[in-house]
């Protein structure tokens, strides 16, 4: 699914940001060693500022990755063919309040596409066609049958489901 793939972007992203601040808190403590050691100033002041940046960001990174735990599982739901937030809600063990939150939050940052949200229902804004394969009544030919009907390729010959 598309939202699925931007949520999964993100999540790589914040990953990798999470992952290289917690290495820059201890690069950044031995940069500041060496560079005071050695009269380097110049690799002090990119220790301090890597310290700085690991000390204080990582932690924040890191809570904004476990984040997206919640996310990715109500996007699992939907993908499911869950749309009620009471039955979300009771699948994955949280309360509904949290899944409604979740799920707006979900669509403010276009992690979920394509559905509208009144709150307690998740509705596709474009209802999808169900479509089966079927054999012409006439010919015996393969046609692709939809909710409206279907046209044989072969003999012409209209097809309406009933």
């Amino acid at each position: 699914m598309k939202q699925a793939k931007s949520l999964k972007k993100s999540m790589r992203r914040c990953l990798l940001a999470a992952i290289l601040l917690s290495v820059a808190l201890p690069a950044g403590i031995l940069m500041i060693i060496f560079g005071a050691t050695g009269q380097r100033y110049v690799l002090m002041t990119f220790g301090i500022v890597f310290t700085v940046a690991g000390f204080y960001g990582m932690p924040m990174v890191w809570v904004r990755y476990g984040s997206y735990f919640p996310l990715r599982a109500i996007a699992g739901a939907v993908e499911d063919g869950l749309y009620e937030t009471h039955r979300i809600a009771q699948t994955l063990g949280r309360k509904e309040e949290e899944v409604k939150k979740n799920i707006s939050d979900m669509i403010a940052r276009r992690y979920l596409t394509g559905y509208s949200f009144d709150g307690k229902i998740l509705s596709p804004l474009s209802p999808r066609t169900v479509e089966r394969v079927g054999k012409c009544p006439n010919c015996g030919g393969n046609l692709t049958v939809t909710e409206k009907g279907a046209t044989c390729p072969y003999c012409g010959a209209q097809y309406i489901e009933r």
